[in-house]
């Protein structure tokens, strides 16, 4: 009877002490509610960021595609100094795979343009995965929500680990983030016999832990992944240009056509005539041509700085886990300035 009192009391201390330091480590859960919501809010935007990026990408393969079928067009007879049909064609036909019968893409820049697709919309998933993570965190911060975070946390950090093994594959001297293990999962194990409020914030300081480890993988892969696509953009700039000049080239569009544009932003109503003097043609075509790579660059540097902008996001983001973590006054509007800041130049991308 003397033993099995001394094992209850000991069990009862042990107890208490366990829930004095979970008490002690605990956070703040209206705090954790506040930086829960703001942390949504990034992820969500950063989503927008990546399927906008995404669009852009898509359209560079196709470009290369167009601009080399356009471009066997400029195949000329050196006698004659005219297009010749045998020659035009066989142009044509090296541009087919004969094995699959479709274009073959052998720019490498369209290649790695399909890489970095393919990095975005991993990018994107990532960033879904991880709203859905801040999600069960504010829940976790309201109420007894521990299955639903621990599978959150768990199909945030499989989902992140996937975007870092692409951009190594195919980034190669990208530093990204190492694989990680959401601790969540071993906690949850660990709280049997604790009362619902102590087991809850125990799940509340690993879920902080694990959502400011997935945060910062993400950060680390997005500066990867701006770095990759850096150049890519500047390639899809000038190929939108060449593509133009295929197009005249070819007959398809007349550089007035393309003007017009800019005559209306200077001089609404008016428009340009369909036959300008011969001897300006080449003028005329340049500007044309110039006007395109301009609206070009507008729309690359609005991707570009809306890279910058996620990167911010997520840092503000990282700080204030980390000010969470070690008990500091949090500062969430500084993340909610990032993140109308990010979906300010999302939406300038996607209009430009």
């Amino acid at each position: 009877m003397a033993h099995r009192l001394r094992i209850g009391i000991l069990y009862v201390l042990s107890a208490a002490m366990l829930t004095v330091l979970i008490g002690c480590a605990g956070i703040d859960p209206d705090a954790a509610k506040s930086l829960g919501t703001a942390g949504q809010g990034a992820a969500q935007a950063i989503y927008d960021q990546a399927n906008a990026s995404a669009a852009t990408l898509t359209e560079l393969p196709a470009l290369i595609v167009v601009r080399d079928d356009l471009l066997c067009t400029a195949t000329t007879n050196h006698v004659t100094g005219r297009a010749a049909g045998a020659t035009l064609s066989n142009c044509l036909n090296n541009l087919i795979d004969p094995k699959t019968k479709l274009p073959a893409l052998q720019a490498e820049e369209g290649k790695q343009a399909t890489a970095l697709a393919s990095i975005v919309q991993k990018r994107a998933n990532a960033a879904s995965q991880l709203e859905a993570a801040y999600t069960s965190y504010v829940a976790l911060a309201t109420y007894d929500a521990g299955a639903q975070a621990t599978a959150a946390m768990s199909s945030a950090f499989a989902s992140i680990n996937e975007l870092s093994k692409t951009i190594s594959v195919a980034y190669p001297p990208a530093s990204v983030a190492s694989v990680i293990t959401p601790t969540i999962t071993s906690t949850t194990s660990g709280i049997v016999g604790f009362v619902a409020y102590e087991g809850q914030r125990a799940l509340l300081l690993s879920a902080s832990h694990d959502l400011g480890t997935a945060t910062n993988a993400l950060l680390t892969d997005l500066n990867a992944e701006a770095e990759y696509a850096t150049g890519i953009m500047e390639v899809l700039a000038a190929e939108r240009s060449t593509v133009y000049g295929a197009y005249i080239q070819a007959g398809l569009v007349s550089a007035p056509q393309v003007l017009q544009a800019a005559l209306s932003d200077v001089a609404p109503g008016v428009t340009t005539i369909s036959n300008p003097p011969v001897a300006n043609a080449p003028a005329i075509a340049s500007a044309a041509q110039h006007y395109v790579m301009m609206q070009t660059q507008q729309k690359i540097a609005a991707i570009s700085q809306s890279y910058q902008a996620a990167v911010a996001a997520l840092k503000a983001v990282v700080i204030q886990q980390q000010q969470l973590a070690s008990k500091s006054p949090l500062d969430i509007q500084s993340i909610w300035i990032q993140v109308q800041e990010l979906q300010a130049l999302t939406k300038l991308a996607k209009a430009s």
